[in-house]
């Protein structure tokens, strides 16, 4: 009976003694970590994975809990494997012995001087059970490598369809199919280029090569020339062509990534091709204008109408529209006056023709111009202009009144100086003229009789023009004009437009004698004053007889 007693108490015992153990819980990457057991395979963050030679890793934190009943006790931990010294333990912040319900932790950080993969072992001795064997083994590895950077090239996106070296275009969007010669370039495709190494990836600006490199257009603007690993970069290709045929071509890449060519051959295709168009011409008689270009017509005499002809011809080979509204534009007139007299017709076929024209009217001596404009649907020469020139002559025939003298007070420069111009009878100037001399005087039987006229009297034409800028009459009177004559020439004369001129004193203005004020002398005036006060005083005696 006493036998199974004491079996009991020590079965009882031992239960107890095993109970009040520590149990060490280890975690990777922190106390939210991954669970890892004694000798477990490398994996999860005990794989440090690339690093860059020289470089160290970032810190893997190993997570120990005492989830025991009684504390833990660890030893100095060791390394054992093929690169121990790979591997670097930071055990300052651990805490030893670790009490029941505690934490604590330390870190191993990879660093490797060599290109390599390092493998190794930390064992950490405990007391703790439950946990596996002690020491506790945690298995590591890590590999370090020289950064080297990786060219990747896609069509559309980052995420598009990759473009090896020298790949045929065909299928592509790098194949343009057909794109007419008078249409300019295509639509762009976009290239993009990622850097999928772990060095940085430098870049030279793509440019074309092969037998019809001009047919492309690259733009690199904003492109970056140095890419980190991960960044990506892009530029754009159009096709061109300036002539017909299939023109084959490559973007060339100059890059630094060493396992793949450099530059980096990017082939493209199209074909160039040739839709009928028209071809405007513009015929002044016998000469051809072209579009932008100018004719000098020759001289004709100023303000007289002449008729300009020209023929719009269609060497083209398809139909000539002309499309303005109107048909025919005439800007920019300078020197002369312009009316279309005729339209063109539309369309114009296959090498036909149409006519036009426009009735130029010089308005003065010297150079007059004006531009034609034609909107058509020729595709490179829309709108059509040109410019026209000649020369205007006038044969000065007369001098003519320009302003007109106005009232003016005695002894004072007129407000509004008299201006004429060396003329031909319609009127129009001969602006090179600087030699005709006008003399200026009072037209005789206006005015005052004893009237002078002062200022300077004799003026020369400059450009055409004379102009009296100081003329000034000494009396006043009503009824002035004045006569300006061509001295050195046969032009003959020209009499203003009557006018006025006030005294300085207030008086009246008459036109004949002086201006005379009431009095009692022996003139007409001064004798029916007399006579007037006679009477009066007779009246006033008569009334006091009374």
């Amino acid at each position: 009976m006493l036998k199974p007693i004491l079996i009991a108490l020590v079965v009882s015992a031992l239960a107890g003694a095993v109970a009040a153990q520590g149990v060490l819980e280890v975690r990777e990457g922190g106390a939210g970590g991954t669970p890892i057991t004694d000798d477990q395979a490398v994996g999860g963050q005990r794989d440090f994975g690339q690093i860059a030679v020289s470089t160290q890793s970032a810190p893997l934190t190993i997570y120990l809990t005492n989830t025991g009943t009684t504390a833990i006790t660890f030893l100095t931990m060791t390394k054992t494997g093929a690169q121990p010294l790979d591997f670097y333990l930071n055990t300052s912040a651990m805490t030893n012995p670790l009490g029941v319900g505690q934490s604590t932790a330390f870190t191993i950080t990879f660093y490797r001087t060599t290109a390599g993969t390092s493998t190794a072992a930390v064992h950490l001795p405990h007391n703790a059970v439950s946990s596996g064997t002690s020491p506790f083994d945690i298995n590591l590895t890590g590999e370090a490598i020289v950064p080297q950077p990786r060219i990747t090239v896609t069509e559309g996106s980052v995420g598009g369809t990759p473009i090896a070296h020298q790949q045929s275009p065909t299928g592509t969007g790098r194949d343009f199919a057909t794109q007419d010669i008078s249409a300019g370039p295509t639509a762009a495709i976009t290239i993009f280029i990622t850097n999928t190494g772990t060095g940085t990836l430098a870049l030279a600006t793509p440019d074309m090569g092969g037998t019809w490199w001009t047919e492309y257009v690259v733009n690199a603007t904003g492109m970056l020339s140095s890419l980190t690993p991960g960044q990506s970069t892009s530029f754009t290709v159009a096709f061109d062509p300036a002539s017909n045929g299939q023109k084959d071509a490559y973007v060339r890449i100059a890059h630094t990534d060493p396992t793949q060519p450099s530059p980096y051959y990017l082939p493209v295709t199209g074909v160039g091709t040739t839709t009928p168009q028209p071809l405007m011409q513009l015929w002044y008689n016998t000469t051809m204008i072209t579009d932008g270009g100018s004719l000098n017509i020759g001289t004709f005499t100023a303000s007289s109408p002449i008729s300009v002809g020209f023929t719009i011809q269609n060497a083209g080979a398809a139909s000539l529209n002309l499309t303005g509204t109107p048909l025919l534009g005439v800007y920019n007139t300078a020197g002369c006056n312009t009316s279309i007299t005729t339209l063109p017709g539309t369309p114009v076929a296959v090498g036909g023709s149409t006519n036009c024209s426009i009735d130029v009217t010089p308005t003065y001596h010297g150079n007059w111009s004006f531009e034609l404009w034609i909107a058509n649907n020729d595709p490179a020469r829309n709108p059509y202009n040109v410019t026209i020139q000649g020369t205007g002559v006038v044969t000065a025939t007369e001098i003519r009144m320009i302003t007109e003298p106005t009232d003016a007070t005695a002894g004072q420069v007129f407000p509004t100086p008299p201006v004429l111009a060396v003329t031909d009878a319609s009127g129009a100037v001969r602006t090179d003229d600087y030699t005709t001399q006008v003399l200026a005087s009072i037209s005789s039987g206006t005015g005052h009789p004893s009237a002078v006229l002062g200022g300077t009297l004799t003026v020369t034409a400059i450009a055409g023009y004379i102009s009296f800028n100081d003329l000034e009459i000494d009396r006043g009177g009503m009824g002035y004009t004045l006569t300006f004559t061509n001295t050195n020439g046969p032009l003959g004369s020209t009499v203003s437009t009557t006018f006025d001129v006030a005294s300085t004193g207030g008086g009246k203005k008459d036109s004949g004698g002086d201006e005379e004020s009431c009095s009692t002398g022996t003139g007409s005036g001064g004798t029916v004053y007399a006579a007037l006060l006679l009477s009066l005083m007779a009246l006033v005696v008569r009334r006091s007889r009374a």
